[in-house]
């Protein structure tokens, strides 16, 4: 059984597979599809950034996709920006605590999510 952590960040891996899968490629959200993720998972937050501002700013790389990296940017981003909140900042624990958690996991805890 997994723990809450655990459910949290297999969550994660989940929204960003799938919207990556939409156009097929495992590693890569494209701009089109980043807009509908932001739309529908988190609509609050684009009041302040519109989806291609976003784009700009997660595609470190340029290579015209946003691989699962630069969407955990994306992720400490919206954190950083829940955490101001004092009605959210429960939120913001809980997300910093995922993000802490999945940078310091290896893949092979969370075999339910490798790589196809």
């Amino acid at each position: 059984m997994l723990t809450d952590l655990e459910s949290a960040i297999n969550s994660l891996i989940d929204v960003y597979h799938n919207y990556s899968l939409l156009k097929g490629n495992y590693h890569a959200v494209y701009r089109d599809d980043l807009k509908r993720l932001l739309e529908t998972e988190c609509p609050k937050f684009l009041k302040k950034k519109d989806a291609d501002t976003w784009f700009k700013e997660l595609d470190i790389n340029q290579d015209g996709g946003i691989n699962f990296e630069e969407f955990l940017v994306l992720v400490i981003k919206l954190t950083a920006q829940v955490s101001t909140s004092p009605t959210k900042r429960m939120l913001s624990v809980s997300l910093s605590l995922v993000l802490t958690q999945a940078s310091g996991e290896s893949e092979d805890n969370f075999s339910s999510h490798e790589q196809q």
